[in-house]
């Protein structure tokens, strides 16, 4: 009983993170198309969808501890996390294609 109280409460505190994180990143994503001159890049564009993912393991819920899939939902919401993976795979490939030149 106690063990439950306290993984809610972890789950609910990590949410609640990645939801500010989360917001964070799209105000920055969003400032960015409306002000392309001026740069606004996120401090932390990965740590939000991580601690998501964090949010959803410690959540005693029976349906989310059996299917681990679900951990990756705040990794697609999570603007910051979205295109920096996509970035990060798009540099990574030209950058393995010159180098094959």
């Amino acid at each position: 009983m106690i063990i439950n109280i306290i993984r809610w409460a972890l789950a609910g505190f990590a949410g609640a993170l990645f939801l500010l994180l989360a917001g964070f990143n799209f105000w920055c994503w969003f400032a960015q198309i409306r002000k392309p001159d001026a740069p606004h890049v996120s401090i932390v564009p990965i740590f939000g969808g991580i601690i998501g993912c964090i949010a959803i393991l410690l959540a005693p819920v029976a349906v989310l501890l059996h299917r681990l899939y679900f951990a990756w939902i705040p990794l697609l919401l999570d603007v910051g996390c979205v295109w920096n993976i996509v970035g990060a795979t798009w540099s990574w490939w030209k950058w393995k294609r010159e180098r094959n030149r």
